[in-house]
């Protein structure tokens, strides 16, 4: 990641393969990288031309760079307008220089190493968590626990919930929260307290469904007396 190596300014170089001018993908990358999620927000930082921005996203949608997503319990006339949708880097490489080297620039050049490695070490376990969920999405779709039909994530407002999966004809909906961490069973059944009541703000089916509910973590301590009490638990030993 120092000056002058590899991963220095290999996504800038990756970008000039696949465009004439990469500095308006560039602004827009490290906008969404920089918590800019919404097309206004990201539109406010860059100040460009909202018709062109909308282009540059397309494209770098297209490419497999970033991803545009919507609740997963909203419906088809609500996806089609995309309204609430928000952007995210979806290539893990491209998602880790950003936050890594990017980030760091200013301390690479001035060849502070050792202080870039130490940010890197005190926060990989939270640039991990995130990736987590993505882990756990393809660990779901593998096992399907309650024969889903849509997964994705869900939020409104302050109310986040990391993977709801449905079934439109059963009307079954499992909610799920992951946790790059080691839990007991009893710091589980919090969560999962917790997770009951943000369910409560998913407007889908609700007085026709049937809800389960379900933890995915590093490692859970007691995972077998969560199941018995009919949660859905997973772990890495799983995965």
């Amino acid at each position: 990641m120092s000056r002058g190596e590899s991963l220095y300014e290999e996504v800038e170089v990756l970008l000039r393969e696949e465009m004439r001018d990469p500095s308006n993908y560039m602004s827009i990358l490290s906008s969404i990288a920089g918590g800019c999620t919404s097309f206004n927000e990201v539109h406010t930082r860059t100040t460009l031309d909202k018709s062109m921005l909308s282009k540059y996203l397309y494209i770098l949608e297209k490419l497999g760079i970033t991803e545009k997503i919507l609740p997963v319990t909203n419906t088809y006339k609500s996806r089609l307008k995309a309204k609430g949708s928000l952007y995210l880097i979806k290539d893990n490489f491209f998602d880790s220089w950003f936050r890594f080297v990017f980030l760091n620039k200013q301390e690479l050049e001035r060849g502070q190493r050792e202080k870039v490695l130490d940010y890197i070490k005190a926060s990989i376990n939270g640039f991990l968590g995130k990736k987590f969920e993505d882990f756990s999405m393809e660990f779901l779709y593998e096992t399907n626990p309650i024969n889903f039909t849509k997964m994705g994530r869900w939020w409104l407002k302050d109310n986040e919930i990391d993977i709801v999966a449905l079934n439109e004809k059963t009307k079954e909906i499992a909610f799920f929260e992951c946790k790059w961490k080691d839990l007991t069973a009893k710091e589980a059944e919090s969560i999962l307290e917790e997770l009951k009541v943000k369910s409560k703000y998913v407007n889908w089916n609700r007085k026709k469904r049937k809800e389960d509910f379900g933890i995915i973590a590093k490692k859970i301590d007691g995972k077998e007396t969560l199941r018995k009490k009919g949660y859905l638990a997973f772990d890495l030993k799983d995965f």
